[in-house]
């Protein structure tokens, strides 16, 4: 058990080392603290998506993932380099939908992300595979929808997009890694607690054996 524990902690701490990459370099993150945003978390860490469905949430939001979640757009003086903030306390208003099926309903927090993040993908609805007639597909998504699959991939009227292996995978890792640490600490627990019952048992032979 301890060594698939160890093998387990491995994984853990080479995706949290992966995740970690993506963090703001130090002018950034200096430029948000000196803007009273320090603690502002980047949005593709606050999404809690269904699962399979995270290719598509990352494609949907292709150049916004790194944009920083804050209560307000008020700031002094500009960043050190492109960046964007995302105001996350705005009120949210779940747009009406169609018959197809919204890309917002994989999204298990959306209430909680705000009106800005829901207006980014109130245009994206969903299919579980390529539809067999794109052109009919058209007819069915109201006028500037846009189609994206579980894969990543983007339809819109007249174009298609495939998503780049470099360019995918963040929010996919993100779900794996909050599993792993989940069954990570799992383990931890159970050794523990099994521990814990070698110890007692230790104990009660000791107790007996003095009374001998």
């Amino acid at each position: 058990r301890r060594d698939s524990e160890t093998a387990l902690r491995a994984r853990v701490e080479a995706m949290q080392t992966w995740l970690a990459s993506f963090a703001d370099e130090a002018e950034r993150a200096r430029w948000l603290a000196e803007q009273g945003k320090a603690e502002a978390p980047a949005l593709w860490s606050k999404l809690e998506i269904e699962p399979g469905w995270e290719c598509a949430v990352e494609a949907a939001l292709e150049g916004w993932l790194d944009a920083h979640c804050v209560a307000d757009l008020d700031v002094t003086t500009a960043p050190p380099a492109a960046m964007s903030l995302i105001h996350t306390g705005l009120p949210a208003a779940i747009p009406t939908t169609t018959a197809m099926r919204p890309l917002l309903a994989h999204l298990r927090n959306v209430e909680a992300l705000g009106a800005a993040v829901i207006r980014l993908l109130a245009p994206y609805y969903v299919q579980d595979d390529m539809p067999a007639s794109v052109e009919a597909l058209w007819k069915e998504l109201p006028p500037g929808s846009r189609l994206v699959l579980p894969d990543g991939r983007l339809l819109g009227e007249g174009w298609v997009r495939f998503p780049g292996k470099a360019a995918q995978g963040r929010l996919a890792r993100q779900a794996e890694c909050q599993q792993l640490e989940s069954a990570l600490a799992e383990q931890m627990h159970e050794r523990e607690a099994a521990e814990v019952r070698r110890e007692q048992l230790r104990l009660a032979v000791q107790q007996q054996e003095s009374l001998l």
